[in-house]
């Protein structure tokens, strides 16, 4: 995982399990953008890109 800006950081999959390293960037939200079928879709210019939302459930 990495920081972009204060509050901003990109990671994998695998970095979105973390819980511990979550908790003490105090991440609460995770927008993940998928290369596979999804539910969720966005058109951006001439390209669908599919995504998805995970929330943290203790921030719900």
């Amino acid at each position: 995982m990495d920081k972009i800006i204060h509050g901003l950081y990109i990671g994998n999959i695998r970095d979105s399990k973390n819980h511990e390293q979550l908790k003490i960037n105090s991440i609460t939200h995770i927008i993940s953008i998928l290369d596979t079928e999804n539910i969720n879709q966005i058109e951006v210019g001439n390209n669908i890109i599919d995504y998805c939302i995970i929330v943290n459930p203790d921030e719900q």
